[in-house]
């Protein structure tokens, strides 16, 4: 398969990981006035897709990330191109039923969400790992969930990654469901390497 020369041929992991070893001191973001550098990002990406892969998440898996704009669902998003999942994007003010038909639909086993959404996962919904990012609210305790920050002190070694392609399906974006049911948009990294040379 070929492609427009000006896109890379690469997974988001790979732009990441090439684009902080040529800057690994540049600003990658900039959140709640701390800014993360590619190195670092790319450390904590490392970690997490190691954790990720400890847990049970593989090639060809669906990761629910139901966050708002934050570091932890960047983090995510590139763990799992990393591992070759797919990053099931839910859109953190979504309804129980909502929420309960994008994890169906998916066949989602692994979740980060925001602990004061967390009450809101549906029983018997079939999550292996339910991964609570902090909102910076009370909220109670979720059964068998763990906190981002635990999760990331979990113990994971080194493991060999999956060869991913860059047409392989990286996340998938529901619709509005104006005309009916929401449905999944699959995306591969050249649709997102694609946008972001357009932009």
């Amino acid at each position: 398969m070929t492609c427009d020369p000006g896109i890379p041929a690469k997974t988001l992991y790979e732009v990441l990981r090439d684009t902080a070893a040529g800057n690994p001191g540049s600003p990658a973001y900039s959140f709640a006035g701390i800014r993360e550098t590619y190195g670092d990002l790319l450390k904590q990406v490392n970690s997490l897709s190691l954790r990720m892969a400890a847990s049970g998440t593989g090639k060809g898996d669906f990761v629910m990330i139901c966050l708002p704009n934050c570091p932890q669902a960047i983090a995510a998003v590139y763990a799992a191109s990393r591992l070759g999942a797919v990053a099931v994007m839910t859109h953190p003010m979504s309804s129980r039923e909502e929420i309960a038909f994008f994890i169906r639909d998916g066949n989602c086993k692994t979740a980060f969400i925001l602990d004061s959404l967390a009450p809101d996962l549906p029983a018997g919904s079939g999550l292996e790992n339910v991964i609570l990012v902090p909102s910076g609210k009370d909220v109670p305790s979720v059964p068998g969930a763990v906190t981002w920050e635990d999760f990331l002190k979990m113990p994971a070694g080194d493991r060999e990654m999956p060869e991913v392609s860059p047409y392989d399906p990286a996340c998938v974006m529901y619709t509005g469901g104006t005309t009916g049911t929401s449905k999944g948009a699959v995306l591969s990294s050249m649709n997102f390497n694609a946008s972001a040379l357009g932009m």
